[in-house]
């Protein structure tokens, strides 16, 4: 499993600011530099197709040409390039293999009346060797080989009131996915208590710190996560049994907010808690 992208909306460094984390980013490169968020589970299934998913792909010499499911959070152009199908198209249209995309909710509704409405391209053309799938918050589907439950987070769109957080398990493993989730529902920590989730990746879009702490800068509880909002989520899920000291937490999603990737890392290592957390960046393989 990859992560093909850590950033949030506006990557870093965004290409229109000058702070200094965004120069440092210019500056530095390497693990620095975020492109919009996107998690590649194996050769044939995705977690998002954002903004950057064609330099990603060239920079980190992947290929999506194997692609078979692709997991859509929101509709939110970070996570999802509106013209990925037409580029699969033109090269793809022969593909033996049907390529399915799912949507949660409302999220489908919309989306499958975009790709039909889109100008200039007939709707049955466009769709050649594609299956758009709706699915609905809560309900259990089998994916790719995984048991996939999408769960609410408190984050929307003009389309969707609700992101689908990914709750993913296979052969004895498990996988959280909550990108982008806002400190969680009550009925999402009630379906996570007790599951000892191995593998758990969550936002953390503001992860700023000062005077050695994390600084809750987000509005109590926010349709997006800071780093204190992160600690507040995991201290709950661990007294749960959510997760354990075992389970791998990855922070991702993180925007250039007055943090490098360096300090977050430094401020993580030190952190006194019952749990490992590690900042995620491009490139990074578990």
């Amino acid at each position: 499993m990859k992560f093909l992208g850590t950033g949030a909306g506006e990557g870093t460094p965004d290409p229109f600011c000058t702070c200094p984390v965004c120069e440092n980013a210019r500056r530095v490169g390497g693990r620095e530099v975020r492109t919009r968020s996107s998690f590649m589970l194996s050769d044939t299934m995705l977690i998002d197709i954002g903004a950057d998913y064609f330099a990603q792909a060239v920079m980190q010499g992947v290929s999506f040409a194997d692609l078979e499911h692709i997991l859509i959070t929101h509709t939110h152009d970070d996570h999802l390039n509106y013209t990925f199908l037409w580029e699969r198209l033109v090269r793809r249209a022969g593909a033996e293999q049907t390529l399915h995309v799912y949507f949660t909710g409302e999220a489908y509704d919309y989306i499958n009346d975009f790709y039909l409405s889109a100008k200039g391209v007939g709707s049955e053309k466009f769709l050649q060797g594609v299956e758009l799938v709706r699915l609905e918050h809560g309900m259990t589907y089998d994916i790719g080989g995984w048991k996939v439950t999408p769960l609410r987070g408190r984050h929307g769109t003009a389309f969707e009131k609700n992101t689908a957080n990914f709750l993913m398990e296979k052969g004895g493993e498990s996988l959280y996915y909550a990108l982008d989730s806002g400190y969680f529902l009550d009925e999402t920590f009630d379906a996570l208590a007790g599951r000892r989730i191995g593998t758990f990746i969550m936002e953390c879009t503001n992860a700023i710190i000062e005077n050695g702490a994390a600084k809750q800068i987000t509005t109590f509880p926010g349709g997006h996560m800071d780093l204190a909002l992160c600690l507040m989520t995991l201290d709950r899920l661990y007294e749960s049994g959510g997760i354990t000291a075992d389970s791998r937490i990855y922070l991702t999603h993180i925007s250039p907010n007055r943090t490098t990737h360096a300090e977050l890392c430094e401020f993580l290592a030190a952190l006194d808690k019952p749990y490992r957390i590690t900042a995620a960046y491009d490139g990074l393989e578990i």
